[in-house]
């Protein structure tokens, strides 16, 4: 395989599982060029990939969507953007000609441009691909409900926009759980087998072919101002993070300084960028709080994981075998909560407090059993292959298809 097209959507969740997997490609002498906003320019092109800016798209894309989940504004802004892009894109694919185009599940420009060219399709599935009844079992059947209530305005909406590029391109669109996690004819999932709910219904697809790699633990810059050397190895440590989209919570933050000020336990408290420390108050001696730190190298270090649940910081957590304490701040958050909560990894809590934080802390760091099967979903997730493996796949998938052609 000797040129691959990359088309993604501009959230970091979604974009950083594609880069160590283009850099891998790259690295075996593939041509990659990468479609995405200017904010991404300096990432992608650390993956030796040529960056394109997709046109007509800023950074900001998802601002408005993001503020309330509404999963037919933001279907029906896909397809919008799918019915203006497709045109320039299929262009593109048919003068570039690569051996592949990968795109994010979550952006059916790059699905359906390829399907038009007739080139082969590999889809990035940041997101797993969970069956909406599983969404149903987090029972958080208030927030479905305020998420339908939102939803109901936008029905109409979604229904012109998917009519629409349907008529204007002969294409037939499937339902909003599919365009929302779009397949392609071999499917990379960050994840494991050991995981994924229901993986042997994902392997019965006669469609497409679904690989479980685990998850790319990208090799992060050296972040100098981070005080590693104050981590105490005595006490616990404790990293809490609600990722990028959803930190501006400080009630959240405010609780568990709550929660865990002078306890026997040491803090670091990741807050994003749009939260300032002061506006927490007090710092407790005990607490490390940055508006960044460098994730993985605080995970490695950890004893526990209090997260919102985002699939990317979950596998990472695992990973190195840390149990989580789970406070999804969405959906799909909370269908991946009770899966892990089923696995035996962590434990889920609705409405954080500061009472209910330490004793679900306490919990998890005293009974080893949440240790243990974290420790075990890890080794799954490191056997899983990684972007080694993702790589061996595309190579193959490419050779094969063009062999057919």
């Amino acid at each position: 395989m000797t040129k691959i097209i990359v088309f993604n959507i501009p959230t970091s969740g979604h974009i950083d599982p594609s880069l160590p997997l283009v850099a891998e490609l790259v690295r075996r002498g593939a041509q990659a060029t990468y479609y995405l906003t200017p904010g991404y320019r300096a990432a992608v092109e650390q993956t030796g990939s040529t960056f394109q800016e997709t046109p007509g798209m800023t950074d900001d894309y998802f601002a408005e969507v993001s503020r309330r989940f509404n999963p037919f504004r933001l279907v029906t802004q896909l397809l919008v953007t799918a019915h203006d892009l497709l045109p320039q894109m299929k262009a593109m694919l048919m003068e570039e000609k690569p051996d592949v185009v990968i795109y994010d599940s979550m952006c059916p420009w790059g699905h359906l441009a390829a399907k038009l060219s007739g080139i082969p399709t590999v889809s990035s599935m940041a997101l797993l691909d969970l069956p909406p009844s599983y969404v149903m079992k987090s029972g958080d059947y208030g927030t479905a409900l305020k998420v339908l209530g939102r939803a109901l305005p936008w029905m109409g909406r979604y229904q012109r926009a998917k009519r629409q590029l349907e008529k204007s391109y002969s294409l037939q669109i499937p339902g909003i759980y599919t365009t929302l996690n779009w397949p392609g004819e071999l499917n990379i999932i960050y994840s494991a087998e050991q995981i994924h709910p229901d993986a042997n219904a994902l392997h019965g697809r006669i469609d497409a072919r679904y690989l479980f790699v685990g998850p790319p633990m990208n090799q992060e810059t050296s972040d100098e101002s981070f005080p590693f050397e104050e981590l105490d190895s005595a006490r616990p440590l404790i990293y809490i993070s609600l990722g990028t989209v959803f930190s501006n919570n400080p009630a959240f933050f405010r609780a568990c300084i709550e929660a865990f000020r002078d306890q026997n336990y040491q803090v670091v408290m990741s807050l994003g960028r749009r939260l300032s420390i002061e506006s927490l108050g007090e710092i407790p001696p005990n607490f490390i709080v940055r508006a960044y730190v460098p994730q993985l190298a605080v995970l490695e270090r950890s004893d526990l994981y209090i997260t919102h649940g985002g699939v990317n910081s979950t596998h990472q957590a695992l990973y190195y075998g840390i149990p989580l304490l789970l406070v999804p701040q969405q959906l799909e958050q909370a269908a991946v909560a009770v899966r892990l909560v089923e696995l035996g990894a962590g434990l889920r809590l609705r409405k954080p407090t500061a009472a209910k934080l330490r004793s679900m802390a306490s919990r998890l760091l005293d009974d080893k059993a949440f240790r243990l099967q974290a420790e075990v979903l890890g080794t799954a997730l490191k056997e899983a292959g990684g972007v080694t493996r993702a790589a061996d796949e595309i190579e193959a998938f490419g050779s094969a298809r063009a062999a057919e052609a």
